[in-house]
């Protein structure tokens, strides 16, 4: 079975100057891009990529926009989209096009009955990001589903696959994101998900809402995969986690921080985190960084100038009429904060370009 997107008419590159990147972004924040361009096959890539280099451009790949940010005065190079959106399907094995939408990914994966992505419904982005940072929210983390990630060798413009193993995938992070940073262009990402089986609860706060879903033990499996689905974007609504232009708390990029993770030893020494939620983990204890922020003396809908904190969620930074300078700034003030109280450093989860 196959989804497509694609239009019916032949596409043809351009090589755009002074593309405002705020509109590009669901933080809304940052200048102009000197040159942009828009890939839709191997061959445009090539092509951009000769572009840059003849005309000595740096490269910045953009995706979704939704967990990035470039500074006020803009990115002096090429940014470059790869827009190629199909979406197959063949048993238990969905493969997606760099460009496709990650939320329509997720509803066709129910649509064709699989689970293992429905509690990562809602995200915005798209799916070739999904192996760069590991996304993962409540329980899930798509590494688990991974089979491979395709991608375009920026250096040699070749292509090659890495398989889920050679990726390096972990909290929030995978090769992508550390030694192979800006190495490649992810086009594609194959998942291996699970036929005919329940969805699989793991978080809390989600299990207590899907156990109020009246009958909910005598659905199909279908209907329980649409169900939690259902709960999952309900969840992320309430927090501003969805995108949404009649809500000014969705123009940020979700969870600014990562959550902390410390040794156990460390942790059963530090008595003063007593107060914050802790979840044992492989690597330790992993924190919760919004309560880290509250008991640093922030709360929900505090302003810095044009920005500020989500007044539904607190690990998210918003931006509501201001700048990238500005949104920095509240940043450091956090970091600093709960650096005094517990001397442990939050981590900034967006890509910050400078």
């Amino acid at each position: 079975m196959n989804e497509s997107h694609h239009s019916p008419f032949i596409y043809i590159m351009e090589f755009k100057q002074k593309i405002n990147l705020s509109g590009l972004t669901t933080i809304h924040c940052g200048g102009d891009a000197h040159w942009y361009a828009e890939c839709q096959s191997d061959g445009d890539l090539s092509e951009a990529l000769d572009f840059a280099e003849s005309n000595n451009l740096r490269v910045q790949v953009l995706g979704g926009g939704s967990n990035i940010i470039f500074q006020d005065a803009g990115f002096d190079g090429l940014i470059i989209r790869y827009i190629e959106n199909e979406i197959t399907a063949d048993k238990n094995i969905i493969t997606a096009k760099a460009g496709a939408d990650w939320d329509a990914l997720v509803e066709f994966s129910i649509e064709k009955n699989l689970q293992g992505l429905e509690c990562l419904s809602g995200i915005p982005g798209l799916a070739g990001a999904s192996p760069i940072q590991n996304i993962g929210a409540y329980g899930a983390e798509v590494k688990t589903g991974i089979v491979y990630v395709k991608c375009f060798d920026r250096l040699s413009k070749k292509f090659v696959t890495y398989e889920n193993d050679e990726c390096d995938f972990g909290y929030r992070t995978s090769a992508f994101k550390t030694k192979w940073k800006d190495k490649f262009i992810i086009t594609e990402v194959c998942y291996s998900l699970n036929e005919n089986k329940e969805p699989e609860i793991l978080y809390p706060e989600l299990k207590a809402q899907v156990e109020k879903i009246e009958g909910y033990s005598e659905l199909s499996i279908n209907e329980k995969l649409r169900a939690v689905r259902a709960k999952v974007i309900e969840i992320r609504k309430r927090k501003s986690m969805v995108l949404n232009p009649n809500d000014e708390n969705t123009k940020s990029c979700g969870s600014f921080f990562t959550n902390p993770v410390i040794p156990e030893a460390r942790y059963n020494l530090q008595k003063h985190l007593d107060d914050v939620p802790a979840f044992k983990t492989d690597g330790g204890y992993k924190l919760s960084a919004a309560r880290m922020i509250e008991l640093a003396g922030f709360k929900r809908g505090d302003r810095y100038k044009g920005v500020g904190i989500s007044r539904n969620h607190t690990l998210a930074l918003v931006n509501y009429n201001g700048n990238t300078e500005q949104l920095l700034a509240l940043a450091d003030k956090i970091k600093t904060k709960v650096y005094k109280k517990f001397g442990i450093q939050l981590v900034e989860e967006p890509n910050i370009i400078y």
